[in-house]
């Protein structure tokens, strides 16, 4: 277990453990053993796994038929649509981010980071501590899943000018258009 910099004891957040992969990037997993359509206290989500299942292949296919091989999705009422997140703390930079093909995950701030597995299906969470920037965890994130090439997706009416110019300038380095 790496701990985040200048703390001497795991950082645990409702009982989620985050690993700190670098500095004050931190990511966090559904526990091992718990279901994937189930919460914390072992008890099915509020819609259907299979429902879930079937919102997201549809937003899949929406994807693939306008060429989007990434989308962000940032409106509170869409991430509970297809994660089952909700929160109201939505002030600030968080999102479901789903790639045509791999792994979703979510960004939320830490305050926040421990509903995601707790309330939704993602497995996977990245964060970061107050006093770092979201938006750089959120460009760790997509470099790491390997989904910033190619077209991609974002709800513009929910993301701050300052979290899309930070984005828009990250995708610049790929061989990426924003749609």
């Amino acid at each position: 277990q790496l701990l985040p910099t200048g703390c001497s004891e795991p950082l645990f957040a409702m009982g989620l453990a985050f690993e700190e992969v670098v500095s004050d990037v931190l990511v966090g997993q559904k526990p091992d053993g718990l279901p994937l359509f189930h919460g914390w206290d072992g008890q099915p989500l509020r819609v259907p796994a299979e429902e879930y299942q079937q919102r997201v292949t549809q937003t899949r296919k929406s994807m693939q038929q306008d060429g989007i091989d990434f989308l962000i999705v940032v409106q509170p009422e869409d991430l509970y649509y297809l994660t089952g997140f909700y929160t109201i703390g939505d002030s600030a930079p968080q999102a479901f981010v789903l790639p045509h093909d791999g792994e979703p995950f979510s960004v939320a701030r830490l305050i926040e980071c421990d509903l995601v597995p707790k309330l939704s299906w993602v497995s996977k969470v990245w964060t970061c501590p107050d006093k770092a920037s979201v938006s750089e965890v959120f460009m760790y994130a997509i470099t790491a899943a390997n989904v910033q090439d190619g077209r991609v997706g974002i709800q513009l009416q929910s993301i701050s000018a300052a979290h899309f110019f930070h984005l828009q300038n990250f995708l610049r380095k790929f061989e990426t258009e924003i749609v």
